[in-house]
């Protein structure tokens, strides 16, 4: 089962979930993410088993990106956009605001409601 619990999963994952045309070998991503690189490997190693994450070598380079034909990617993509992407820093950075109560953003494809 794949969760976001780990700062590993949230970083790596939220990324590749919220930008689905990356593509990164291990050390860039232990370096971009700030994650111990021992870690990661085991992490990406199990993401790889689930499904979620494809694995191409390119001469010694091990490159990962998300699997788009993953069965439940548009449901990780959506938990990823809520927890991570705008909409989740908008909130996370809103509850901040003493005396605020409710909010509201009028985005042209959806309504999302902050309270």
């Amino acid at each position: 089962m794949i969760t976001f619990r780990s700062k590993i999963a949230q970083k790596v994952l939220g990324y590749f979930l919220l930008n689905s045309e990356a593509e990164m070998y291990v050390n860039e991503m232990a370096k971009k993410f700030a994650v111990n690189r021992g870690n990661l490997v085991r992490k990406l190693a199990e993401w790889e088993k689930a499904g979620i994450l494809a694995k191409r070598q390119q001469g010694n380079l091990s490159l990962y990106r998300i699997n788009k034909h993953y069965s439940l990617l548009e449901e990780m993509r959506r938990i990823a956009q809520k927890s991570f992407g705008l909409e989740g820093q908008l909130k996370k950075h809103l509850k901040k605001i003493k005396g605020l109560k409710k909010l509201l953003f009028l985005v042209p494809t959806r309504r999302i409601i902050y309270s």
